[in-house]
């Protein structure tokens, strides 16, 4: 059984204001013209398919292309909601389009969907689990110890799928496991409560992670696919591939990685505004520091006329992007209940209750006193 790996495709995501629609197109070509010279028997997508939970026209276009340009080709494809997807919307038609070799996760209630494919060797059960909290998991076994860590919720999840050891199986998930380096586009709770023992996920032949944005391997049986694209100026220098995943029929897996090359590459410049100048033209997508101590004028406004994809430039502790103001800016303006409000929106794909939404004010407001 041959698949390929993928995950974090974040469709509809913009870099500093800039649209990446394009760019995302130009490297999921790459996946198809891969699979048309490699011909996996699947595509695995390991969750955060969109950048929100509402997905613009564009990007669900996207990914409609993409999806029926594999299904054409006879590739069969495996996916899973992420904390940015919305699960509900995500999983519409999951009846319908798996008749056409498209399989989807459903909203987390304690089952996980579980589809089985043969090769020359037997069957393969691919376990497709969303995106879960562990109040998702307290929610779906009431009769269960409450999970104290995402690890014990994980445990209890893994559990009651019942998998069997005579076939081998395959789980795609979004989920941090414990090992992994992480950049700063993904958001995981403080304390390391969130995270999951690899041991926890042993009775898989392959796990299909997705979350982490740069790809690794985190225990033998156990990988994150990484993005296909750069998405922060942090994340300057990750290499992009698609996994290729070939089990044979005791369940060992042989990795390969195809490169993907991104339209534009990232790169931070840092020096006086005469030697950023003096560099060549290019488009790829840059972030400039100028160190000048004497007042340069415009400079923002020339250095953009040079390098038209110049998305963040910073001067004198003042920062600008490409449209608006920057991150920092941004950052600061907002009050701790609007972090919080943000913080739970990503990690958890909705909006907090209103009830939520009382306790944390009410935190706040005793914080404010201390």
């Amino acid at each position: 059984m041959k698949f390929f790996h993928l995950a974090d495709l974040h469709l509809g995501k913009n870099l500093h204001a800039q649209n990446l629609a394009e760019d995302q197109r130009f490297v999921l070509q790459q996946v198809l013209d891969a699979a048309e010279l490699e011909r996996p028997d699947a595509v695995l997508l390991a969750g955060d398919i969109y950048n929100t939970s509402q997905p613009s026209g564009d990007s669900m276009s996207t990914l409609d292309w993409f999806l029926s340009e594999l299904i054409r080709k006879e590739i069969v494809v495996y996916a899973v909601s992420g904390n940015h997807d919305s699960a509900e919307h995500l999983s519409f038609g999951a009846d319908m389009f798996k008749n056409a070799g498209y399989y989807l996760s459903k909203p987390f209630k304690g089952e996980v969907v579980v589809f089985s494919r043969q090769d020359r060797y037997g069957k393969v059960n691919f376990y497709l689990l969303p995106y879960v909290t562990k109040s998702q998991v307290k929610r779906a076994y009431p009769d269960e110890p409450e999970p104290k860590t995402m690890d014990e919720a994980m445990r209890l999840v893994v559990k009651h799928m019942n998998v069997k050891k005579s076939s081998r199986n395959i789980l795609v998930a979004h989920q941090f496991v414990t090992g992994a380096v992480k950049g700063d586009s993904e958001t995981i709770s403080l304390g390391g409560l969130d995270g999951i023992n690899p041991e926890t996920l042993a009775k898989f032949n392959y796990v299909a992670l997705g979350h982490i944005h740069r790809a690794q391997k985190v225990a033998d049986n156990a990988r994150y696919a990484g993005t296909l694209l750069q998405y922060s100026f942090n994340e300057e220098g990750n290499k992009s591939a698609v996994v290729v995943v070939d089990m044979d029929g005791d369940g060992n897996c042989k990795i390969k990685q195809i490169p993907i090359k991104p339209l534009h590459e990232l790169h931070t410049w840092k020096g006086s505004f005469e030697e950023i100048m003096a560099k060549p033209e290019t488009l790829d997508y840059l972030r400039i520091t100028l160190t000048d101590k004497t007042e340069i004028v415009d400079a923002f406004y020339k250095l953009r006329a040079k390098f038209k994809n110049l998305l963040v430039f910073t001067y004198k502790g003042e920062t600008m992007e490409a449209e608006g103001i920057g991150d920092n800016a941004v950052y600061d303006a907002k009050t701790p209940l609007e972090h919080f409000l943000d913080f739970y929106q990503q990690q958890n794909g909705h909006a907090p209750s209103e009830a939520q939404c009382q306790i944390v004010k009410k935190f706040l407001t005793e914080a404010e006193k201390l």
